[in-house]
C-alpha cells in the first residue's frame, strides 16, 4: 500500500501470519546518495492486523525465495527461545566483535543476527541506525539454512544472483550490493543465525579473510553458548549424535577456554579483540587488555626467545607458547593461531564456496562472480582493503591444562596397502612447545612431503577438504580419519577408484598417503592409533553446479525468471554425461552423484569459460549387473532412486535417476525437494511419483531426455553413452536454431 502523509511516503508489506508489518517511511525527496540513513526509518509491527477498516495485505509474491517457514529448524526454535537471546541486542560482549568486523572488512554494516520463525533479531549491530529486527522472508542470512552442511554464504554483488532477484533491499533501498555471511553454528550443528558483513557496493575478498570471518562467528556462538549447564547438555547431545551416526568429530567447542587476537603489524602485536574467558585466565578485565601490546602484558617462559615466535608468524606458522602475566604473574600455555584456522573448533567444520582465491594463489582472481571488469588478480589487490589474514592477525588460544590434542606421527608414513595390524607401535607424545599445524588436525605424511594446507573448504562425514599447495600446484586435500579398520579399508577403495578413472570430465585424483595418528578425548581418555587417509586431488576453482545453478549462471542473465542457456545446460549435461560414461565403462557406481558432487573449474578454450567434472567416490563401489544394498549407506535422499529405496537394488541405472534430479534442478533453478522431510521423499518416490517435472518452457526435447531418465523401471532407462549421444544432437540442434 502507498499512502502520502505530509510529504512522507509509507509502504506496508504484509509477509507472514500473524502479519509481519514493513513500515519504511522517509521523505519523497530523501537522497539515495545516503543509504545509511535509511535504517533510521525501519520500524516493524509484530502483532496481527485486526482493524476492520483496513485489510490485511497478501503477502508477497516472493518467488526467488524459498519457503523458510517449511524448512524450520525445531531446535534452533527452541533453543533461541529458551536461552532468551533475542530479548537483549545491544550487548558489549558482541559490540566488541561486530565493531572490528566492520573495521577489518571496511565495510558499513556488520551484525550478529538471530534467526526466529517470522524475523531476524540483529544484536549488536553497527550501521543499522535504531533497527532492531528486519522480517524473515526478505533476511539473506536464511541462506545459511540451505546447505546440508555449515557452509559460509557470500554474494560478492548481489544484482548478479538470481536468488535475490526480488529481494526488496537489493532492488531498491538500502541497495545491499554485497553480503557475507558465517553461519552461527552451536553445540551439535544447530544454526542459530549468522555473523554478516554488508555493503552499498560489490565487494571481494579471498578465501582467509571469510575463514576470519567464520571464527568470529564461533567466538559469537561461545557466547551465545556461556550456560554452562545448557552447554554440557547439547554437548552430550552432540557427542551421542556423533556416535548414532558414525561421525568423526562431535560438533562442539573446543576454544572455549580463552581467545584473544592479536594485530601482528603493530608493535608489541597489540591485542583488538579478546573474551571474558581470557580475561579471566589473565586476572585482568577485558577493558584493560584491548588495545595493550600483548608482549607488554606477557612474556615468553620456559625458555622461549621472542625471536622464534616472530619467525614462525612471518610466514604464517602456528606455535604453542608458555607465557606469563607481567602483571599477576599468572603462567599459561596459549597456542597461537593465523586468523583464518579452522582450530578455534575443528567439529564445526564451515565450508567455504571453492572460487574464492586464496591469498597465496599466485594465479587467483578476486571477483570471478562479481561481473564483468571487475576480476582482480590476487597479488595485485589493495592490502589495505583486503589484509593478508594469515601473517597480520593471530588468536592466542588459551590451552586447557592436561588436554592433548590431535597430532600427526610423521614418523609412522604407512603405505596405501598397511592395514591396522601392520602398524608401529605408537611413539611418545610430542613436547606442547613446538611448532603445530595451522590447519587441520594432522599435519602431512612423509609420502606427500611438501604438501601445505591452506583453508579449509568444505567437509562431509567422515573427511574435511582444504585447499593446498604441492609441488607448486593447488589441489584439493581430503583427509579421512578411520576409527575402523572397514573405514580405512573404505576409504583406501575411495582412493583407488578414483584414480583408476581418468577422464576430462572426471576430478583427477593426484596421490594418496596414509598416516598413523593419536587422538585423546578431553576427559583424558585415550583412543586406539587411528588411520589418516589423504587424497590428493585437482582443485576446481568455480565452485559445486548447484552453487551456479542458484545463482543463476545457467540463464541467459542472473534472474529467477530469466529462461535457462539451454547451451550451456546442454554443455553442462553432456560434460557430466561423459564423466560418468567413463566411470561406468570401469564397472563403478557413483551412489553419490548430485549438484554437490559436481565441479566447475575454469577453462579458457570453453565458451562457458568452464568445464564439469564428477567428483567424490566416498560411496561408490564397483558393480556388475545389480546388487542388493543397505540403502541407508549410499547416497543423498533427494536423488535416491525407487528401486534403492524400495527394494535395496543397487546398479547404474540409478546414477541414471540421479542425474535426471540434476536435469531438474538445472532448469528450475532450486534443489531438488529442498523443502521435503527425509520421510516424505522416501514416500515420494516409493509410491511411483518421485518423477519431475521441469518447467513448461524448456524444449521438448530436453524434456523427454528427463523423464527417460527418470523412469520407475530402472532398466528402461538409458545409459550415459546413449544420454552423451543424445546431448551431443541436442547441442547441435541448439547451435542451428541460435544461428537461424
Amino acid at each position: 500500500k502507498k499512502r502520502h502523509i505530509f510529504g512522507f511516503r509509507r509502504h506496508t508489506l504484509s509477509c507472514s501470519s500473524p502479519a509481519l508489518r514493513l513500515d519504511l517511511e522517509g521523505p519523497q525527496s530523501r537522497a539515495s546518495s545516503a543509504p545509511q540513513s535509511y535504517w533510521s526509518f525501519l520500524s516493524f509491527t509484530m502483532a496481527p492486523n485486526n482493524s476492520a477498516s483496513e485489510a490485511v495485505a497478501a503477502p508477497p509474491t516472493m518467488e526467488a525465495n524459498y519457503d523458510w517457514l517449511a524448512m524450520e529448524d525445531a531446535e534452533r526454535v527452541k533453543r533461541v527461545d529458551m536461552a532468551g537471546w533475542v530479548e537483549a541486542t545491544t550487548e558489549p560482549r558482541f559490540s566488541y566483535i561486530t565493531n572490528l568486523l566492520q573495521e577489518l572488512f571496511q565495510v558499513p554494516i556488520s551484525t550478529v543476527s538471530l534467526i526466529t520463525p517470522d524475523r531476524i533479531c540483529l544484536k549488536a549491530p553497527v550501521g543499522f541506525g535504531d533497527t532492531e529486527q528486519v522480517p524473515r522472508c526478505f533476511a539473506m542470512c536464511n541462506f545459511v539454512c540451505v546447505s546440508p552442511k555449515p557452509e559460509a554464504v557470500v554474494f560478492e554483488n548481489t544484482r548478479l544472483d538470481a536468488r535475490l532477484a526480488h529481494n526488496p533491499f537489493v532492488k531498491g533501498d538500502p541497495g545491499l550490493l554485497f553480503y557475507a555471511a558465517a553461519p552461527l553454528v552451536g553445540t551439535g550443528g544447530t544454526r542459530y543465525g549468522t555473523m554478516c558483513v554488508c555493503d552499498y557496493k560489490p565487494r571481494s575478498f579471498t578465501a582467509e579473510m571469510y575463514r576470519l570471518l567464520i571464527n568470529f562467528a564461533e567466538l559469537a556462538v561461545q557466547e551465545l553458548e556461556s550456560d554452562q549447564k545448557m552447554l554440557e547438555r547439547w554437548t552430550k547431545d552432540a557427542i551421542a549424535s556423533a556416535r548414532l551416526n558414525n561421525e568423526m568429530q562431535a560438533c562442539v567447542s573446543t576454544a572455549i577456554e580463552g581467545v584473544a587476537m592479536i594485530d601482528a603489524r603493530r608493535p608489541a602485536w597489540e591485542m583488538v579483540y579478546t573474551n571474558t574467558r581470557f580475561s579471566a585466565t589473565c586476572g585482568e578485565p577485558v577493558e584493560d587488555l584491548v588495545g595493550k601490546g600483548f608482549w607488554h602484558l606477557f612474556k615468553p617462559i620456559d625458555g622461549t626467545k621472542f625471536d622464534d615466535i616472530t619467525a614462525t608468524t612471518a610466514v604464517g606458522g602456528s606455535r604453542v607458547v608458555g607465557i606469563e602475566s607481567c602483571k599477576t604473574g599468572a603462567q599459561f600455555t596459549i597456542a597461537l593461531y593465523p586468523a583464518s584456522t579452522d582450530r578455534l573448533a575443528p567439529g564445526k567444520a564451515t565450508g567455504i564456496p571453492s572460487w574464492l582465491p586464496s591469498q597465496n594463489d599466485p594465479t587467483g582472481k578476486l571477483g570471478v562472480v562479481s561481473g564483468e571488469g571487475m576480476q582482480t588478480d590476487v597479488s595485485a589487490r589493495d592490502k589495505s582493503a583486503c589484509i593478508d589474514v594469515e601473517k597480520c592477525f593471530y588468536f592466542a588460544v588459551v590451552q586447557p591444562v592436561g588436554r592433548k590434542r590431535l597430532r600427526s606421527d610423521s614418523n609412522a608414513g604407512q603405505s596405501d596397502s598397511s592395514t591396522f595390524k601392520d602398524l608401529p607401535p605408537r611413539p611418545d607424545s610430542v613436547s606442547s612447545r613446538e611448532s603445530v599445524s595451522s590447519y587441520g588436525d594432522f599435519s602431512p605424511p612423509q609420502s606427500l612431503d611438501g604438501l601445505q594446507l591452506g583453508p579449509l573448504v568444505g567437509s562431509g562425514s567422515f573427511g574435511k577438504v582444504y585447499r593446498a599447495s604441492w609441488h607448486g600446484a593447488i589441489v584439493a586435500a581430503k583427509i579421512v580419519r578411520c576409527l575402523s579398520e572397514e573405514l580405512f579399508q573404505w576409504s583406501v577403495d575411495e582412493g583407488r577408484l578414483a584414480m583408476s578413472v581418468v577422464h576430462p570430465n572426471v576430478v583427477k585424483t593426484v596421490q594418496m598417503g596414509v598416516d598413523l595418528a593419536e587422538c585423546y578425548f578431553k576427559d583424558g581418555v585415550e583412543l586406539d592409533a587411528v588411520h589418516v587417509l589423504w587424497i590428493l586431488q585437482e582443485y576446481c576453482d568455480r565452485g559445486t553446479l548447484v552453487d551456479a545453478v542458484e545463482r543463476g549462471c545457467m540463464r541467459t542473465h542472473r534472474h529467477i525468471h530469466a529462461p535457462p542457456d539451454m547451451m550451456a545446460v546442454y554443455r553442462t549435461l553432456k560434460d557430466i554425461a561423459d564423466g560418468m560414461a567413463a566411470i561406468h565403462a570401469k564397472g563403478i557406481v557413483h551412489c553419490d552423484l548430485n549438484g554437490r558432487n559436481v565441479m566447475l573449474t575454469a577453462s579458457d578454450s570453453d565458451p562457458r569459460g568452464y568445464v564439469a567434472k564428477v567428483a567424490d567416490f566416498g560411496l561408490a563401489r564397483m558393480c556388475h549387473g545389480e546388487e542388493m544394498a543397505p540403502c541407508k549407506t549410499f547416497g543423498t535422499i533427494s536423488h535416491l532412486p525407487p528401486e534403492l529405496l524400495k527394494d535395496q537394488i543397487l546398479s547404474a541405472a540409478g546414477d541414471v535417476w540421479a542425474f535426471g534430479v540434476i536435469m531438474w534442478e538445472m532448469v528450475s533453478g532450486y534443489r531438488a525437494h529442498l523443502e521435503k522431510s527425509k520421510e516424505g521423499i522416501e514416500v515420494l518416490v516409493m509410491s511411483g511419483k518421485g518423477a519431475m517435472t521441469p518447467p513448461a518452457h524448456v524444449p521438448q526435447a530436453y524434456k523427454d531426455i528427463l523423464a527417460t531418465c527418470m523412469l520407475n523401471d530402472h532398466k528402461a532407462r538409458p545409459t550415459f553413452e546413449e544420454l552423451r549421444g543424445m546431448f551431443e544432437l541436442a547441442i547441435l540442434e541448439e547451435g542451428s536454431e541460435t544461428f537461424s
